[in-house]
């Protein structure tokens, strides 16, 4: 697939979700974050590849974007990692690629605004970019079975999500597939600077009341999975 994309960054939020992308690609440790998280850096496949650990939260993940953007000029970012599952019947290990995101926890109802509705901008949901996100579906498509992986919109919010409720609540209030607590952040970042962003996230657990432990016991092979795909993206994109 032909696009004029040379310069890949990818932003974790936590190192174990970086491990296995790093390793695989043989990349070096080339400096840190401002927040202190790691910066890994080669050329692979004809491509420049940066993959920084954020740390976890929005005010994190969106710092590590605007830092990476001003410094290293990327032509996209890719969000990599895990997260909790939302729409109904999705199951651990299930691949979900954004198709936009929005920020559960902006909430402005009290004076009459819409929740999660950014009030300067008017709308809730930030778009992901339509050739990235299509690309990255294909490609969990081919890896893991087609009813195990979703296109759809991730939600963000400053918690870790254990309640059967608000599962409910993001999935009826924003029809989310997943949520998180990065990916909304870097996509109001890369809105503001026109670089096209996506996130690929492999469900851990299912954000409910036993997800703690889900977590736990799964995010490992949630992380190869979403690895996987990030690797097959960085090789097959020319």
């Amino acid at each position: 697939m032909n696009s004029n994309i040379k310069k890949i960054a990818v932003i974790c939020a936590m190192s174990d979700e970086a491990e296995n992308i790093v390793e695989r690609l043989r990349l070096d440790e080339t400096g840190f974050l401002s927040s202190g998280g790691p910066i890994f850096f080669g050329i692979v496949f004809g491509k420049e590849i940066f993959i920084a650990v954020s740390r976890v939260g929005k005010v994190a993940a969106a710092m590590a974007a605007e830092e990476i953007i001003t410094r290293y000029s990327p032509d996209c970012i890719i969000n990599l990692g895990i997260a909790g599952g939302v729409y109904p019947g999705i199951k651990t290990g299930d691949i979900c690629v954004s198709s936009g995101f929005v920020q559960y926890d902006y909430d402005l109802s009290s004076l009459g605004i819409k929740r999660g509705e950014i009030d300067e901008l008017g709308f809730s949901v930030f778009k992901a970019d339509e050739f990235l996100a299509g690309f990255l579906f294909d490609i969990a498509k081919s890896i893991c079975q087609k009813d195990r992986c979703r296109l759809g919109i991730i939600a963000t919010g400053d918690s870790f999500v254990s309640s059967s409720e608000t599962v409910e609540r993001l999935y009826k209030d924003f029809n989310a597939s997943a949520c998180d607590m990065e990916g909304g952040a870097i996509a109001f970042v890369c809105y503001f600077y026109k670089i096209p962003f996506v996130a690929v996230r492999a469900i851990s657990d299912n954000a409910d009341e036993k997800s703690p432990v889900d977590f736990n016991a799964f995010r490992r092979e949630a992380i190869a999975k979403s690895t996987e795909i990030a690797y097959r993206f960085i090789k097959e994109l020319f």
